[in-house]
């Protein structure tokens, strides 16, 4: 539901205290500090249960900004972009696709958060900024309290350790990192994982939660570590048009289910994203109908001599027009555990075509719950749409013709 990597096709999207006695070294308000204070080094503090190292360098700087100019500093567009090309500022900056994020534009963007347009140069007043930074960054200076008492406490447990028991089972040991590295940073509210390291929104770990947190965390790694990649469906030609759909929502269906993706919810107080939190009965509708109009479409497709390119876009536009991507793979995953279990998920996460194929014997077997009330969860589960057997006979070949 985060957005997770550099590499992935983000169809969906996104679309996530310590006491003064131990800190993390998690920002407490400075009072007026001066610059050399922030300019120190912070280094990473590493937890005693695992390997993992933890910093707030880039959420550090922004809190100390923030102070300067509520105490009445005259800081130019200047410093602020300056502050944008420290090293971690531009690491997040080079985590996204193929533009590079400038320091100018962040320096805009955080100049017009912290100090408002009328107070920009002459000469950049007209000029257009980056509203969703903006925005992420007057609600992290807004909600800063909340931001870093969570964030001490969630520092202090060591839950990010609680990953690798997480993800047992779906990923072995070679493929986690020798050390986990978490960097809480100020963007967008969002998760990245680039170059070894978490760049995770404060805000967003905030609204998330503990819990939630942890199985985001997990989740984005499980993606990047297991990520089929290709191209993007509607860059391809004929029925390869489908099976690069089929592709990307493989790839977000264990993620998904990692996150519980019907539970996620953000705390309500957090402005950007109180909206973001998913209602299970929209998962589960969604899903069902974009899995059956699939069959409808494939019945019809090969029952004609020819399919034109436009024809198999239809079948891209199923998971567009409903941003369906990870609610359908989210079903599949669930109906997967619920009636061939968990282990079965595992063992068939990574693969496109054994995804698909244990979906397919799944929804074809019993299902655990006959009877349940309509629209419920237990409902839509017993209902899980399969192919035609015509239709999954021509499928599954073609799938491991693609992906091998």
């Amino acid at each position: 539901m985060i957005t997770r990597s550099r590499k992935q096709h983000n169809a969906a999207r996104l679309a996530i205290l310590l006491t003064a006695g131990i800190s993390l070294g998690l920002y407490a308000a400075c009072g007026g500090a001066g610059q050399d204070a922030a300019d120190r080094a912070r280094p990473p503090r590493a937890a005693t249960s695992c390997a993992l190292l933890v910093s707030d360098s880039v959420l550090h700087d922004f809190l100390h900004l923030v102070d300067r100019v509520e105490s009445g500093a005259n800081v130019s567009v200047r410093e602020m972009t300056e502050l944008a090309d420290r090293p971690l500022w531009r690491t997040w900056r080079r985590s996204f696709f193929a533009e590079e994020t400038s320091a100018e534009t962040i320096g805009h963007a955080l100049f017009v958060a912290l100090r408002g347009t009328d107070a920009l140069p002459e000469d950049m007043r007209g000029r257009v900024y980056r509203n969703d930074l903006v925005r992420n960054y007057r609600q992290t200076a807004n909600r800063r309290e909340q931001i870093t008492a969570f964030l001490a406490q969630f520092t202090a447990a060591e839950r990010a350790c609680d990953i690798a028991t997480l993800l047992r089972g779906y990923l072995t040991a070679a493929d986690l990192p020798d050390t986990l590295r978490l960097e809480f940073v100020v963007g967008m509210p969002e998760i990245r994982l680039f170059e070894g390291v978490f760049m995770v929104d404060a805000g967003l770990a905030w609204a998330s939660g503990q819990e939630q947190l942890v199985r985001f965390l997990a989740s984005t790694l499980y993606k990047q570590r297991t990520l089929v990649d290709g191209p993007i469906p509607n860059s391809v030609h004929g029925s390869a048009i489908l099976l690069h759909s089929l592709r990307v929502v493989r790839n977000e269906a264990v993620a998904a289910y990692i996150d519980d993706l019907p539970e996620v919810t953000f705390d309500g107080r957090h402005e950007l994203l109180a909206a973001a939190s998913f209602k299970p009965e929209t998962v589960f509708r969604s899903a069902t109908r974009t899995l059956s109009s699939l069959d409808g479409d494939l019945t019809l497709y090969l029952a004609k001599p020819s399919v034109t390119d436009e024809e198999w876009l239809d079948t891209y536009r199923l998971f567009v027009g409903a941003q369906s991507w990870q609610t359908t793979g989210w079903f599949m995953a669930r109906t997967i555990v619920d009636r061939l279990g968990i282990e079965q998920l595992q063992q068939v996460g990574r693969s496109v075509p054994d995804f698909f194929a244990a979906y397919q014997n799944a929804a074809t077997s019993p299902p655990r719950t006959a009877q349940a009330e309509p629209g419920s969860p237990a409902w839509y589960l017993a209902a899980a749409p399969a192919l035609s057997e015509s239709n999954w006979a021509w499928l599954e070949p073609e799938l491991r013709r693609l992906f091998p």
